[in-house]
């Protein structure tokens, strides 16, 4: 009798780590591109952003933040420097370590986004995110709401954030010629930029991230501070005026939003996107 009891224990054991699994969501690959008009190096990220686009495409969710040039926002500098990032171009995936080469790694070049997300297949997330957002270009005023629906305890603070993209942001002169140094350089043949001049006139730059409604890391008070159970479903609905963008919105035909679920500090983990 003692030993049917133990392997009973044992099958249910199994069965709820088979229920988790199955239950658990798809979770998306954000990547924060850390870049700049004027880096020179910077379409190699742009290019990494492109065959990793084609290849996931809405499982991947490409975030461009953009540093020292016309779509530069200070919110860069502030995750920047929570995820310990100096140079350019560099990228963090779900602001969390990823296994690369059997090491994990926080702050990842593009030239191995790709490893690391492929290395790391069918990642799942105790957390599905849902949002719904209505702009009015006469007003201005955008509202967005972010759900949250969960299948699994988790354990400490959450956070809501709410994204602000656009498309094709272009200008003028310095802060938004696109640099590059792949011009004919050897070893990149096969990007695009390999075919351009030095100096990219009138770029039409991609995922440019024009604001973090709930700020750097997220909207304080947004979940419990203990945790939350399987079975919770949340919301949070921020309220936004786009004149208010640190870069004026060029074309409202071309924004683009993210609902986000991330931890507090000191980690800062996007559980999902």
């Amino acid at each position: 009798m003692k030993k049917f009891f133990n392997l009973l224990i044992i099958a249910i054991a199994l069965l709820a780590i088979m229920t988790t699994s199955m239950n658990a969501f798809p979770r998306k690959i954000l990547v924060e591109d850390h870049t700049g008009a004027w880096c020179g190096w910077c379409p190699r990220g742009i290019y990494a952003i492109d065959l990793l686009s084609a290849e996931l495409q809405e499982d991947f969710i490409p975030v461009g933040f953009h540093n020292g040039d016309a779509m530069a926002i200070s919110l860069q500098g502030t995750v920047a420097s929570a995820m310990g990032i100096t140079g350019y171009p560099t990228g963090t995936i779900n602001r969390t370590p990823q296994m690369l080469n059997g090491v994990p790694t926080l702050k990842i070049d593009p030239s191995e986004w790709a490893d690391a997300i492929f290395q790391n297949p069918n990642q799942t997330s105790p957390v599905k995110v849902e949002i719904e957002y209505t702009y009015n270009k006469q007003t201005w005023k955008l509202n967005g709401k972010v759900k949250a629906i969960f299948d699994q305890d988790v354990q400490g603070q959450l956070k809501f954030n709410f994204f602000i993209m656009e498309d094709d942001m272009t200008g003028v002169g310095e802060g938004w010629d696109q640099h590059n140094y792949l011009t004919n350089r050897a070893g990149y043949e096969d990007n695009p930029f390999y075919n351009l001049p030095g100096t990219v006139t009138n770029y039409k730059h991609q995922n440019v991230l024009h604001d973090m409604v709930g700020g750097a890391f997220g909207v304080n008070g947004t979940f419990p501070t203990n945790g939350v159970k399987a079975g919770d479903v949340y919301e949070w609905t921020f309220e936004y005026d786009m004149q208010d963008c640190p870069v004026p919105v060029q074309n409202p035909d071309k924004l683009w939003y993210v609902g986000v679920v991330s931890r507090s500090a000191p980690n800062y983990e996007i559980l999902n996107s």
